[in-house]
C-alpha cells in the first residue's frame, strides 16, 4: 500500500484536536482526506485500548445505522447517505469511538450531509425516526440537542470541508470505454455499483482516491462476469483500459481494494461478524483461544496472500 500522505500534528482545544493537513500523492489534484496503513493503525480508538477487529465492527456498526435510519428517511445512497458515511470515516480519524458513541455520530453525519447535499432533514425528525427503529439507542434525553453538538464538532474536525467526491461518478464515466453490449455493459455497472455501495462500510474512501476505488470495483466486477478480457475504445499497446483515467495505478494496489471489498462482503454475507463463542473472556478475540499475539492486522495480510494466489492461478488457467 502505498504511503498516500505525511500528517502535520499541532496541539489544539478538544474540538480541533487531531485536526489535519495532508497531500495526495497518486493523483496530483492536491486533495485530502487521505491516510497511511500506520495513521489508520494509530487511530485514536486504537490509542485509547480498541482494537482493530473492534474499531472496524464499529465503524460497519456506524455506518449500518446511517444507511438504516437514512432509507427510512428516503434518504438515496448517492450522495447524501455515502457523503455522509464517509464524515462519519473521517470523524473517526481524529475522535476515539470511546469518546464519541457511533450512534449519535451517525444522526449528526446525516443531518450534516442532507444539508450538505440539498436533501436537508429536520433534526427532529432524524431522532424521531432513529427512536422509532431503534428505540434501545435513542430513547436517551435530550437527543436533538447532542445531535446538533455532534454536528458543530463535526464540521470542526472536518474544517468545513464539506464537499465529498464520490466513486459512483467515475462509474458512470469509466463504463462507457468498454466494448460490450448494452446488456453486458449494464450488468458490469449494476455490480460494481453494489460493491460501491458496500465500500461506503469499509475503509476504502480513507485510503484510496475516489477514481481507484470505481476503477477497482469496475475491475472486480469484470472478474466476477468474466468480462476481464474485455477490448476497450481507443485502446493503446501496452496499455490497460484504466490507464486513461489514472496513471501509475497498478493490479497490485486493485487487489488491494478488492480485498478490502471482500473481507468486507464475506462479513455482511454470513453476518457472523459479531458472533459470540464459548468461554469468551473480556478483551479477547475468538481466535486468541488458538494462537497467542495473532492480530487483525495479520490476518488480514493472510487475506490479501489467498487473494493474490486466487488472482495469479485464474491467470495461469
Amino acid at each position: 500500500m502505498l504511503p498516500h500522505l505525511v500528517a502535520k500534528t499541532s496541539e489544539h482545544s478538544l474540538s480541533e484536536q487531531f485536526i489535519q493537513t495532508y497531500t495526495r500523492k497518486l493523483l496530483p489534484m492536491g486533495r485530502d482526506w487521505l491516510f497511511s496503513e500506520e495513521q489508520l493503525s494509530d487511530s485514536p480508538s486504537r490509542r485509547s485500548g480498541i482494537d482493530r477487529a473492534d474499531e472496524d465492527r464499529m465503524r460497519r456498526e456506524g455506518i449500518k445505522l446511517i444507511v438504516e435510519i437514512g432509507t427510512c428517511l428516503k434518504l438515496q445512497p448517492n450522495p447524501t447517505l455515502a457523503t455522509a458515511a464517509v464524515y462519519f470515516h473521517r470523524f473517526y480519524m481524529f475522535h476515539s469511538f470511546k469518546e464519541f458513541p457511533k450512534h449519535l455520530t451517525a444522526l449528526g453525519c446525516i443531518f450534516l450531509a442532507g444539508k450538505v447535499e440539498e436533501t436537508p432533514k429536520k433534526c427532529k425528525d432524524i431522532v424521531m425516526t432513529a427512536k422509532e427503529k431503534y428505540p434501545e439507542l435513542y430513547s436517551i434525553k435530550n437527543a436533538i440537542d447532542e445531535v446538533m453538538g455532534i454536528e458543530r464538532v463535526l464540521l470542526q474536525t472536518i474544517k468545513f470541508d464539506l464537499h465529498v467526491d464520490h466513486p459512483y461518478t467515475y462509474l458512470l464515466q469509466y463504463q462507457k470505454v468498454f466494448k460490450l453490449d448494452r446488456e453486458k455493459k449494464q450488468t458490469v455497472l449494476q455490480n460494481a455499483w453494489t460493491f460501491v455501495n458496500d465500500s461506503i462500510s469499509t475503509t476504502l474512501c480513507l485510503i484510496w482516491e475516489p477514481e481507484v476505488v470505481a476503477i477497482s470495483l469496475i475491475y472486480m466486477a469484470l472478474k466476477m462476469t468474466k468480462l476481464d478480457g474485455v477490448d476497450w475504445i481507443d485502446r493503446q499497446p501496452g496499455e490497460q483500459w484504466w490507464d486513461q483515467f489514472v496513471a501509475n495505478l497498478t493490479s497490485d494496489m486493485m487487489e488491494d481494494v478488492v480485498a478490502i471489498s471482500l473481507i468486507y462482503m464475506a462479513l455482511k454475507m454470513t453476518k457472523l461478524d459479531g458472533v459470540d463463542w464459548i468461554d469468551r473472556q473480556p478483551g479477547e478475540q475468538w481466535w486468541d483461544q488458538f494462537v497467542a499475539n495473532l492480530t487483525s492486522d495479520m490476518m488480514e495480510d493472510v487475506c490479501h496472500k489467498v487473494l493474490d494466489y486466487y488472482t495469479v492461478t485464474k491467470k495461469e488457467r
